[in-house]
């Protein structure tokens, strides 16, 4: 993969994203405009228009955000690209953890398999979120970890 992203190595095998994580959203943004407009057409059909374009491209701009989310992996190393952070590559031979984590901290997803590396303060890790990627891509990488580190514990569900 060049380092801006543009072209892909064909090395580096990327998750499948999954549309999981939008589809709920879109469900209630969809909801909330219709009720929007049979409200507006009785009573300020401008305002409240402009508020559903608003709603509207507001979640556009958390689609885009979220489609720069990407996890790619290849025989030796794992990277994560995300908006708004710096791209995060771990060497397998680097890895000293993976967990399976539940839990809301600023800009990790909720439901996630953390990759740590070795270093005490697990200063660098990798998210995967079990909502964003495919469960078969997610599975097929933590079997490759598992090749590769097979003293590792891996999360029974995603072994």
């Amino acid at each position: 993969m060049s380092s801006n992203g543009s072209k892909r190595d064909a090395n580096w095998v990327a998750l499948k994203r999954s549309v999981a994580p939008y589809v709920g959203m879109g469900i209630i943004i969809g909801g909330v405009s219709i009720f929007a407009t049979a409200t507006a057409l009785k009573k300020d059909p401008l305002g409240t228009l402009e508020v559903n374009a608003v709603l509207w491209a507001l979640f556009a701009g958390w689609v885009y955000l979220g489609s720069r989310y990407r996890i790619y992996w290849r025989e030796d190393a794992i990277r994560q690209r995300a908006s708004g952070k710096p791209d995060v590559t771990i060497q397998m031979k680097q890895i000293g953890s993976l967990d399976l984590e539940v839990g809301v901290d600023a800009g990790r997803p909720f439901r996630r398999i953390a990759i740590y590396t070795k270093e005490p303060q697990r200063s660098q890790f990798i998210d995967v979120s079990l909502k964003h990627f495919s469960a078969p891509d997610i599975r097929a990488l933590v079997a490759r970890i598992r090749a590769a580190r097979p003293e590792l514990e891996v999360p029974s569900q995603w072994s």
